[in-house]
C-alpha cells in the first residue's frame, strides 16, 4: 500500500509539466512531495503541476490507491490520499464514490486503529467529500453522522458535507437543528487540515458549520429563521455561553435567508418524516442466513443456538456495554426495553423474540450483559435475551449481514446502528441500516410477522 501511495504521490506532485497552450510536455519538473513541504498541498508550484497532469491518468492512479488501502495504511497516509484527491481530483465522480466506500464502518482501513484516529479520518473524509460531486451513498453517511455522531468534529464535518444535498434540505434541517437547540457541547475543531496542528489553522465549530449550511440552502432554510433569530439574540447564555461570533453568524444567516425568500414562501412548513419506516421484505424474497456453526451464550451463561430462536418472529440487534456514544448503544437498548413493554401490553411477549448481541464478547461477560440490560429496563425472559458469540463462531453470520463494526487494539473503534428482523422460519424479513428505527415501526413489523 505504501508503495502505491508513493507512486501516486510522485505522479501527482512530481510529474512532467504539460504546456497550457499546446498540451505537450515541457520537461521534467520533479517537485517536492507534500511530506517535504509544510504538510499541506497549498504550494503554488505543486498546485500548478497538479492541474496540468492528465486528469484521466491521475484519477486512474488515485482510484487504484484508494481501492488498495487497508489496515496497514497509517492514518496520516490515508488522510494524505484524501488531501491529494481533494486538491487535484475533486471533479471526479468515480473518486467521490470510491472515497465514500471508506466511510463504511467495517472498511479495512479502520482495522487496528484507535477510535480517535478513526473519528479523525472519518471527519476529515466527510469534510473533503463536500468538495466532490455528491452521491447517494454519501448522503446516507451524512445522515447517519448527524443522527449518531459522538464527537463535535464529526458533526461539523457532516454539516459541511450536507451542503452537497440542497434537495434534501427539509430532512437535513430537522437533523441539524437539535445541535442548535440543545446543550450540545460544541468546541473548536479544524475539519480542513489533515495534520494535527495547534493552534488550529482553520478553526470552526459544529454550530458555525450548521449555520453556514442553512445559509447555503437559501429560501429552503426559511423554517430555521426563527431559531436563528433566537440564537442571534444571545439571550440563552446557559446553553451557548457568550459566543459573540455565534450570535453574529446567526443574525447574518437569518438576514440572508430572509432576503432570498420571496414573500409567498415565507410560511411555516410541516414536519418531514426523518426516519424511514421499516418495511417487510416479501415472503418470496426473504433469505436465510447461514448460522449453523454459531455458538452463543446468553446473559445467564446458557448455551443458545440460532435454531433455538426460530419458531417465532424475532428482532436481533447489536450493542456493547463500553460504548461511549449515548445515541448508539444505550439508546438502542433503551428502545428494546420500550418495545418489550409495549409488546407485553399486546400480550405478545411469548409470540415474538427480542435479542441483543454484543460486539465485544471478550469484555461483555454474561453477568455484565445481564446488569447492563436490567439497568436500561430489560426484563429477561425465554424470549428476551442478550447474547455473546463464543470463539468467533459468528464470523460467517455477521459477514453475511454485513455488520458495520471494526476493531483496533482488541476493542471496538467504530460501529453503525443496525437492526435485523427475522420471520418464524429464521429468514431475514426487514432491515434497518444506520437509521434511528422507531419502536412503533418495529412493533408493527413483529405483529404482522406473528400473524403469518
Amino acid at each position: 500500500m505504501r508503495i502505491i501511495f508513493f507512486i501516486a504521490t510522485c505522479l501527482i506532485v512530481g510529474t512532467p509539466v504539460i504546456s497550457q497552450t499546446k498540451g505537450t510536455y515541457t520537461g521534467s519538473a520533479m517537485l517536492p512531495t507534500p511530506r517535504q513541504t509544510d504538510g499541506t498541498s497549498t504550494d503554488p508550484a505543486i498546485l500548478f503541476t497538479m492541474r496540468q497532469v492528465d486528469a484521466a491518468y491521475t484519477d486512474s492512479m488515485m482510484l487504484r490507491t484508494i481501492r488498495q488501502a487497508d489496515g496497514n495504511s497509517t492514518t496520516d497516509e490515508l488522510m494524505r490520499i484524501v488531501d491529494l484527491c481533494r486538491t487535484c481530483c475533486n471533479n471526479s465522480s468515480q473518486l467521490s464514490v470510491s472515497l465514500t466506500k471508506w466511510l463504511r464502518e467495517d472498511h479495512p482501513v479502520y482495522k487496528g486503529k484507535s477510535a480517535t484516529d478513526v473519528d479523525r479520518l472519518r471527519g476529515y473524509l466527510l469534510s473533503a467529500l463536500s468538495k466532490f460531486p455528491p452521491n447517494e451513498e454519501l448522503y446516507g453517511y451524512v445522515r447517519s453522522e448527524l443522527l449518531f455522531a459522538g464527537h463535535v468534529y464529526n458533526v461539523a464535518a457532516a454539516a459541511a458535507a450536507a451542503r452537497n444535498f440542497p434537495e434534501r434540505s427539509a430532512e437535513i434541517i430537522q437533523l441539524v437543528e437539535p445541535y442548535l437547540k440543545s446543550s450540545f457541547l460544541d468546541e473548536w475543531v479544524d475539519i480542513t487540515t489533515p495534520e494535527l496542528i495547534y493552534p488550529l489553522p482553520h478553526p470552526t465549530k459544529a454550530r458555525y458549520e450548521i449555520i453556514q449550511t442553512l445559509t447555503s440552502f437559501g429560501e429552503r432554510a426559511w423554517p430555521s429563521v426563527k431559531l436563528l433569530d433566537q440564537l442571534a439574540s444571545g439571550d440563552d447564555f446557559t446553553i451557548y455561553g457568550r459566543d459573540t461570533l455565534l450570535f453574529q453568524r446567526s443574525a447574518a444567516a437569518a438576514a440572508c435567508i430572509r432576503k432570498l425568500t420571496p414573500p409567498c414562501c415565507q410560511k411555516e412548513s410541516g414536519d418531514v418524516a426523518g426516519d424511514p419506516k421499516l418495511k417487510l421484505i416479501g415472503k418470496n424474497n426473504r433469505k436465510r442466513i447461514n448460522a449453523s456453526n454459531m455458538v452463543l451464550m446468553d446473559q445467564n451463561a446458557g448455551r443458545v443456538r440460532f435454531d433455538d430462536l426460530k419458531g417465532k418472529p424475532f428482532v436481533l440487534t447489536w450493542f456493547y456495554t463500553q460504548c461511549t456514544n449515548p445515541e448508539k448503544c444505550a439508546a438502542t437498548v433503551g428502545r428494546l426495553a420500550r418495545l418489550e413493554s409495549e409488546l407485553a401490553g399486546l400480550h405478545l411477549t411469548d409470540k415474538v423474540g427480542i435479542y441483543g448481541m454484543t460486539y465485544d464478547p471478550d469484555f461483555d461477560s454474561p453477568s455484565i450483559l445481564k446488569k447492563y440490560g436490567e439497568m436500561y429496563g430489560i426484563a429477561f425472559t425465554r424470549s428476551v435475551k442478550f447474547l455473546r458469540a463464543e470463539d468467533k463462531s459468528d464470523e460467517t453470520f455477521t459477514a453475511a449481514l454485513q455488520l458495520r463494526v471494526n476493531y483496533g487494539g482488541g476493542v471496538v473503534n467504530q460501529h453503525g446502528i443496525q437492526l435485523f428482523v427475522f420471520d418464524k422460519k429464521g429468514r431475514l424479513a426487514a432491515v434497518s441500516d444506520n437509521e434511528r428505527w422507531t419502536v412503533d415501526d418495529l412493533k408493527k413489523c413483529l405483529v404482522s410477522l406473528s400473524e403469518e
